[in-house]
């Protein structure tokens, strides 16, 4: 942004900031406010993560990795390829890295002599308490927000001469992470510690200074020019002045004594602040703290994906659970061996008669593949077997893309339809189809608070346990529930797997 503040020409800016900027802004999973939130402002930084995100959730590692893993895609970080060997292969890489720079700005000034910043392109993107959906950027801003991230990514995965000019090494991710790299013919491994823009040290603070300098020259090359032959002539300038290669400086001798070279690996790099900074990729801690909220709510989803393997083998599971329960309430009969056999031993093990009736319920949940809770206050009635209930659910969203953050989510009123299965006489096993209405609590882009959509949600293998008279623990391990919207091109639905507990009161 410092770049920004410098170049010559800003078509746009400054811009007015709307309540559609600022509910956007809102909903992204990286804070721009520090930035600005005005429409070609969040366009651009949304283009700067874009090339380490490709729209996705940070914390969806399932997602990022092959983001980050495809070869197709290591220019768009000016790294090399597995294939990409030896000098040869570092003039390649640094060809594919300027080639993309100029198919990104082609698309961005959209073949254009002068640029409208105003011009809009869609874009899948994952915003906060929501899934992918499409939003419109600057064609602009945000495909310059891919360059720029190109561009200072060439100072960040590469070792340059003393005036941060001329370019020595770039460096390789893939063969690191298949455990092949030789750093004689494959480059030096990348150094995550180097896009972090906070890290302190007199060598890599004149590097950023320089990485400041290019994104400004970068800029004025693209927006000052009038003509499209023009712009690519300053584009080219810009290339030969910022993104060459010098040999001579190899593994050998150490890249000619690379300063950077040695305070890393004399651990003399200090990073102080724990996000490293957003206009230089993701910082090493931000990968770290990502990958550790993750394990963090990684463990309750094993243990849901082991109870649905569990649950495949549905003869085996339900005796289980009949024998367990059978057990804890059967055992006092056991003991009495002097009781007639033909007798029932004790009221629990007499015939199960439905709990036939009515019943208040209310019950708690959180979801555990997307954040979220839910609370239900609910009426049943309950047959010999089916039921029909209606519930009012207060369902929060939650957060963790900027710390612990949280949204009031939405309100669902639920009809439902129940079938019960009495195992014994104090437990039933219970099935729940729910249809129903979702109204939206929070704004979000293309939606206003208010707006009304669908609910659709289901329970399976529920047990209702009677622990007191007339007083029951209800016990939900799989809840799924999806308020689902639509406006237009704005699909907007939040499926929630689920588990929780309640009490229920007959009366």
């Amino acid at each position: 942004m410092q770049a920004l503040g410098r170049a010559l020409v800003t078509p746009g800016l400054p811009a007015e900031v709307t309540r559609d900027d600022e509910i956007l802004a809102g909903a992204l999973q990286f804070d721009v406010s520090p930035y600005g939130k005005d429409f070609l402002t969040t366009s651009l930084m949304i283009g700067v993560r874009y090339n380490d995100l490709h729209g996705q959730a940070a914390q969806d590692l399932g997602r990022m990795a092959p983001v980050h893993n495809e070869p197709d895609r290591q220019m768009e970080h000016c790294l090399r390829r597995s294939n990409q060997d030896n000098e040869v292969g570092l003039q390649a890489a640094l060809d594919e890295c300027r080639d993309f720079i100029r198919w990104i700005i082609d698309r961005a000034v959209n073949y254009r002599d002068v640029p409208d910043p105003w011009a809009v392109e869609e874009i899948e993107l994952y915003l906060r308490y929501r899934s992918t959906t499409l939003v419109p950027v600057s064609r602009l801003y945000f495909n310059l927000g891919r360059a720029i991230h190109v561009v200072q990514d060439s100072f960040s995965h590469t070792f340059r001469s003393e005036d941060g000019r001329k370019i020595w090494e770039v460096f390789n991710w893939i063969d690191d992470l298949e455990g092949s790299l030789k750093t004689e013919r494959d480059g030096f491994r990348h150094q995550s510690i180097m896009d972090d823009c906070t890290c302190i040290c007199p060598a890599f603070d004149r590097m950023l200074a320089y990485t400041v300098d290019a994104s400004e020259d970068f800029l004025n090359a693209v927006l000052t020019a009038t003509t499209v032959e023009q712009r690519n002539r300053q584009l080219n300038d810009f290339f030969d002045q910022w993104m060459t290669y010098e040999p001579g400086c190899t593994t050998e001798n150490n890249y000619c004594n690379h300063a950077i070279l040695g305070e890393i690996r004399n651990g003399l790099m200090i990073c102080t602040e724990p996000w490293g900074c957003l206009g230089c990729g993701t910082s090493i801690n931000e990968k770290n703290q990502a990958a550790a909220r993750n394990v963090g709510i990684g463990f309750p989803v094993v243990m849901l994906l082991f109870g649905l393997g569990l649950i495949r083998s549905r003869r085996k599971t339900l005796g289980m659970f009949i024998i367990v329960f059978l057990g804890i309430h059967a055992h006092p009969a056991m003991a009495a061996e002097d009781v007639e056999a033909e007798k029932p031993i004790c009221r629990e093990c007499a015939d199960p008669k439905p709990e036939a009736g009515y019943y208040l319920i209310i019950r708690g949940c959180a979801a555990l593949d997307r954040p979220a809770l839910a609370f239900e206050g609910s009426a049943l009635y309950r047959g010999s077997q089916w039921g029909v209930a209606l519930g009012v659910e207060y369902n929060p969203f939650l957060s963790f893309d900027r710390g612990i953050d949280g949204t009031h989510g939405v309100l669902n009123v639920v009809p439902s339809l129940t079938l019960h299965y009495q195992i014994t006489q104090r437990l039933s096993m219970r099935f729940e189809a729910r249809i129903g209405m979702s109204v939206l609590l929070f704004n979000s882009p293309g939606y206003n608070i208010g707006t009304v959509g669908l609910f659709l949600g289901a329970r399976v293998l529920g047990l209702d346990w009677r622990i007191r008279e007339n007083l029951y623990l209800i016990v939900e391990p799989i809840d799924v529930g999806i308020p689902i919207f639509k406006v237009d091109k704005f699909p907007f639905f939040y499926r929630q797997w689920r588990s929780g507990a309640g009490l229920a009161w007959k009366f």
